[in-house]
């Protein structure tokens, strides 16, 4: 068993009345005492919950199959890694293997945070990273990574491929399967001998050979041709592939890796991508959200961003005002984009460990100027209006409702801070003293300690 930091990261729930001894070796377990379905249900959201915190696995060890298929699909669908009846054969030896490949897994994702770059710290991201992971540790099985343009899509591909031990040392290949067609796919993609065509003066290894036993990337595998989904379903049903003009017939060593931008499937809306391809391209997928949907991260990632474009790649850090209006700032085009302002940024430095407000473009820093007129909505103006109140109580009223309204938004772009932190950058967004805020608020100046 590895050290405590290591354990923290896994949990045993074990259902039923009285767990193995042998249990207690490996870990503690949580124990939960469900002596039928319906009591099993009303844990699953307990589960769901655990699964989901911060780096959390969880395995949940039943103490009877009498709870069925219906039990399991339901926990795992609640977030739980692994699944196993304790009236197994050898059941010790399952949870062990079990508990270790989840280790194996956490520390994997552990490197892909501080060695490759694949950093955040919202739930997203780290589920980002454990879904790499998981991947890394399930070496031969396709895996499909969705999100919009410019989310990093390649980005993780590559990292994927440095952590897979079994490949790492093999090529990395990206194949664009939006830019050809016809033969021209078939020449590009399986490759082709000598005389195979008009112009085919000699051998020409096509991408699937050419990345060995190393990963392939299908690119936008969402813009391929109809007629050309079938030949490649061929490829993934039978792990083999042909040269054009070729007699011989060769195993598919690499890694399959697809990516897109698209929608394949939808049961509510018919789709011209094969369902059969889809189900042998989706082994297991790594879904990347939009950065809106993840706002906490950005900070994080442009660091590491200007980092990776600075001379020497010297550690910076960013004012304070600086995330703030990364946070609040629009990027459409997500980590692309990001980037893009990261390299601009760096470039224009004063300071190369400081990141202040005139170093971003400006661009940036003017569509985040607010209009004074929007500060407070009209209607809420118009209500205090038409109840009679002094001008006095309108503009305190107006005031409370600014403050209230910066601080909801601060909330939700760092969920992870202190009240007593959020109200500081509350005042200082808003030129205002802390105290000032509390007095907006409530007229109470602040308590120590957190909020």
């Amino acid at each position: 068993m590895a050290g405590e930091s290591d354990s923290e990261r896994i949990s045993i729930i074990y259902v039923g009345k009285t767990p193995p001894n042998w249990l207690a070796s490996l870990v503690s377990p949580l124990i939960v005492d469900c002596v039928d379905a319906e009591g099993l249900e009303n844990e699953i959201k307990s589960i769901s919950g655990l699964g989901s915190c911060s780096g959390n696995s969880v395995v949940v060890i039943l103490s009877s199959s009498r709870f069925g298929g219906f039990a399991v699909r339901r926990l795992m669908s609640c977030g739980a890694s692994e699944v196993v009846f304790d009236d197994q054969d050898s059941c010790k030896d399952i949870i062990s293997a079990c508990i270790e490949r989840l280790l194996k897994i956490s520390r994997i994702a552990d490197h892909l945070d501080h060695e490759l770059g694949l950093v955040g710290r919202s739930r997203a991201a780290k589920e980002i990273r454990k879904r790499v992971a998981r991947a890394a540790s399930l070496a031969d099985t396709p895996v499909l990574i969705t999100g919009p343009t410019g989310s990093g899509k390649m980005f993780v591909a590559r990292c994927l491929h440095q952590v897979d031990l079994g490949r790492a040392d093999y090529p990395f290949r990206i194949f664009d399967c939006g830019a050809s067609s016809g033969e021209l796919f078939s020449s590009e993609f399986f490759g082709h001998v000598r005389g195979a065509f008009t112009g085919a003066e000699k051998d020409r290894l096509g991408a699937i050979a050419s990345a060995g036993k190393g990963t392939l990337v299908l690119d936008e595998i969402g813009d391929l041709p109809s007629d050309l989904q079938a030949a490649m379903l061929g490829v993934l049903q039978e792990m083999q592939f042909r040269p054009v003009g070729s007699d011989r017939q060769f195993d598919v060593q690499c890694r399959i890796v697809s990516a897109t931008n698209r929608t394949l499937r939808d049961d509510h809306v018919e789709t011209s991508f094969r369902d059969d391809l889809y189900f042998r391209l989706d082994g297991l997928r790594i879904e990347l959200p939009p950065l809106e949907e993840r706002r906490e991260d950005i900070p994080v990632l442009f660091k590491a961003l200007m980092e990776k474009y600075l001379v020497h790649n010297k550690a910076v850090t960013l004012d304070t005002e600086v995330e703030d209006i990364l946070i609040e700032a629009s990027f459409p085009g997500n980590v692309r984009q990001l980037e893009m302002v990261a390299r601009i940024t760096a470039a224009s430095m004063i300071d190369p460990r400081l990141v202040r407000v005139p170093d971003l473009p400006r661009g940036l820093i003017a569509g985040k100027k607010l209009d004074a007129k929007s500060a407070v909505p009209k209607g809420v103006i118009s209500n205090l209006v038409a109840k009679n109140l002094p001008l006095d109580e309108i503009i305190s009223a107006c005031g409370k409702h600014a403050v209230q309204m910066k601080i909801e938004q601060l909330g939700r772009n760092h969920p992870t801070e202190s009240k007593t932190r959020i109200i500081r950058r509350a005042a200082r967004r808003l030129g205002i003293s802390e105290r000032t805020v509390y007095n907006r608020l409530n007229g109470s100046a602040p308590t120590q300690g957190r909020h």
